[in-house]
């Protein structure tokens, strides 16, 4: 994984800390002065006196593989379109118990049923949108009928999809109609 510039900002502030206390700073006015806490500049002082700028440096931390590719991913939601009966489960609502139970049978990946949640909402979350151009009318522009705009429904009809999920603050650990 490369280095965020999160990361590099960081660790600018950490030379410039270093650089501080070699010009007399305590660590105590550095903390102060570059708005860290004191236990991080003692931290790093250590650090940089042990094995020099290489250890306040911004490293790239190994994140964990996905589970499931982009293929799969999108054979999951392929999945998820049909009832739950069409792969043998009871009932007509998905559930995350369920959902967790079809990924372990389709791909052999186990997730647990309480990570399912942030699953889903990974894989439907839509691709960031760029800024409309202001228009000079005083208000958003009126959305299209496939994103709201014609029905109650994300697909713009007065039918809603096998799988939909819970409304916020509603709960239940299942999905409705």
């Amino acid at each position: 994984m490369p280095i965020t510039e999160r990361q590099r900002l960081q660790e600018s502030r950490r030379r410039m800390v270093m650089e501080a206390l070699d010009h007399g700073f305590t660590a105590r006015d550095a903390a102060a002065q570059f708005n860290c806490s004191l236990r991080s500049v003692k931290r790093w002082r250590r650090l940089y006196r042990l094995s020099g700028l290489p250890a306040v440096s911004a490293r790239a931390w190994p994140c964990k593989k996905e589970k499931l590719d982009s293929y799969q991913r999108a054979q999951l939601l392929t999945m998820l379109d049909s009832y739950p009966s069409v792969f043998g489960y009871d009932g007509q609502r998905w559930s995350h118990s369920k959902i967790a139970k079809l990924i372990e049978d389709k791909f052999r990946v186990h997730y647990h049923r309480d990570h399912i949640p942030r699953l889903l909402e990974a894989i439907r979350r839509p691709p960031p949108v760029p800024p409309a151009p202001d228009s000079g009318q005083g208000g958003p522009p009126p959305l299209p009928p496939d994103l709201g705009g014609g029905g109650p429904y994300p697909d713009g009809s007065g039918q809603p999809p096998p799988f939909m999920p819970p409304p916020r603050g509603g709960g239940g650990g299942s999905f409705g109609l």
